[in-house]
């Protein structure tokens, strides 16, 4: 059997390629951590409060620097209404590990809102009256949250996939080991 998903080392623009789309959806997961924290039901993994988080709580900062009277006030708020969500999720998982609940690692809680990416844009496109600076992180964020979710289904979806291979390999394994006791 061939495992087709073998890491190949093949180098040059195919690697780059890779490395920068890592890269890409790393920082969209941060900068979409606080509005999936708001946007999501609980349980959320333990890994999602590490290095996402603190992207999470810099990237509303950048409000500040969009020029207008109460910005910086408005970045504040989001930094702080960004704590509350996660110190909130945390809670959650820490209530639900507590009963006994297996929690991935990984684990991002399923959305409240259908389309919750449009959600944010709206909001970030009715905010422009008010702060261009929010506006500017709500589109973004609705964009970061959009990729987010995208690569956690297809991550999930490749992960499914795998362990169906490795399922029907053992299945046909145990067929042949079978044979071979006969």
């Amino acid at each position: 059997m061939h495992d087709h998903d073998q890491q190949h080392d093949w180098g040059g623009p195919v690697k780059d390629l890779k490395e920068t789309t890592n890269v890409l959806i790393g920082l969209s997961q941060g900068i979409a951590a606080p509005i999936e924290a708001l946007l999501c039901k609980p349980p959320f993994g333990e890994r999602y409060f590490g290095g996402k988080a603190v992207i999470g709580l810099l990237a509303p900062l950048f409000i500040a620097f969009g020029g207008g009277k109460y910005d910086s006030h408005i970045a504040v708020g989001a930094v702080v209404v960004a704590l509350i969500a996660f110190a909130w999720q945390n809670q959650q998982r820490r209530k639900l590990e507590k009963l006994g609940m297996q929690i991935h690692s990984k684990q991002r809680g399923e959305p409240r809102f259908r389309d919750g990416a449009a959600l944010v844009f709206a909001l970030g496109l009715i905010s422009s009256a008010v702060s261009y600076g929010l506006a500017v992180y709500l589109v973004v964020a609705s964009a970061a949250y959009a990729i987010s979710l995208s690569a956690m289904r297809m991550e999930w979806k490749a992960r499914k996939r795998a362990m169906t291979d490795a399922m029907h390999e053992q299945r046909v394994l145990m067929g042949e080991m079978e044979r071979e006791d006969e």
